[in-house]
């Protein structure tokens, strides 16, 4: 979009298929929804607001280049699939970054992560995709709490009411990583981070 559009006008770029394109250039303050940018060079954030949109097979070095943790908050469930890099989180600085909703597939590595020192944090909510990642030396934490609704069922298929007690543990070696006791609607919400 050309640098001199106003943000206050209405733009609707929905169906929209950008294919094999070198630049491209998103502005702050204007909403990119439903679009698909196959084969492209790498876009920058630039602050937009990025939803529902897919970007596939980037010939660039990533398909979307984030450079503050600002530019995360406007993106939104949006699809990457075959990119080298999904996103280029490109600020040298360590940061905390929310993926609302990001879903990937087939990328060489779904995030890039260019601070070489410190923390960065990656929280992933409303059922987004825990990524893969890169780091140039950064220490990389995902957080991406998940819910598991655990029912107690009879042989009739019924709800259990009656006092029940309820303890997940791992597979290979038994540890406990939920445990209730008096559980009486049959039912209990596993939290946990994957």
């Amino acid at each position: 979009i050309h640098a001199s559009s106003h943000v206050s006008a209405s733009y609707d770029f929905s169906g929209l298929s950008i294919i094999g394109a070198g630049t491209v250039q998103l502005k702050s303050g204007i909403t990119f929804s439903n679009m698909t940018f196959s084969s492209c060079d790498e876009i920058p954030a630039a602050g937009a607001t990025i939803s529902s949109c897919i970007f596939n097979n980037s010939i660039g070095t990533g398909s979307l280049n984030v450079t503050t943790s600002s530019q995360t908050e406007t993106i939104s469930s949006c699809t990457f699939t075959g990119n080298p890099y999904a996103i280029r989180l490109t600020n040298s600085t360590a940061e905390t970054y929310t993926f609302n909703n990001l879903q990937f597939s087939a990328n060489t590595s779904d995030v890039y992560v260019a601070a070489t020192t410190g923390t960065t944090t990656i929280n992933v909510i409303n059922g987004g995709d825990t990524p893969t990642y890169t780091s140039a030396g950064s220490t990389v934490v995902i957080n991406n709490n998940k819910s598991l609704t655990i029912e107690i069922r009879d042989a009739d298929g019924a709800l259990i009411t009656s006092a029940c007690e309820i303890t997940v543990v791992k597979a290979d070696d038994v540890t406990v990583l939920y445990q209730v006791e008096n559980v009486t609607t049959g039912t209990t919400l596993y939290t946990y981070s994957y």
